[in-house]
């Protein structure tokens, strides 16, 4: 069954699972809804690795050479603007490692 999660794998890595499916934005019938739903899944990646580092934003942003009032809409859940390449390119700054995986049914 398709769906969309986050969750950690057995050897403790925080794992953002997404496919097609289970999807609100498409749901709604919002246009580029897999799109949305993507940013969304890593905007929410990026706000739990944020807490796990246990660091102000400030610090993080410094430490980390991302403008801190860019990760504070990350963090919010204020997207536009972001595209997936700039969410992926912060997880990465941030530790992340990125797997992509398709499926073909």
């Amino acid at each position: 069954m398709p769906h969309s999660k986050i969750g950690s794998s057995p050897d403790n890595r925080q794992e953002v699972v997404f496919s097609t499916g289970a999807n609100p934005y498409a749901d709604f019938g919002i246009s580029d809804a897999e799109i949305h739903n993507i940013k969304t899944l890593l905007s929410i990646s990026l706000a739990q690795r944020l807490d796990e580092l246990g660091l102000s934003q400030s610090e993080i942003a410094k430490r980390y050479d991302i403008d801190q009032p860019k990760l504070s809409k990350i963090v919010r859940g204020k997207l536009e603007g972001f595209t997936i390449d700039r969410l992926v390119s912060f997880a990465e700054r941030l530790g992340g490692e990125i797997s992509i995986t398709v499926k073909y049914n």
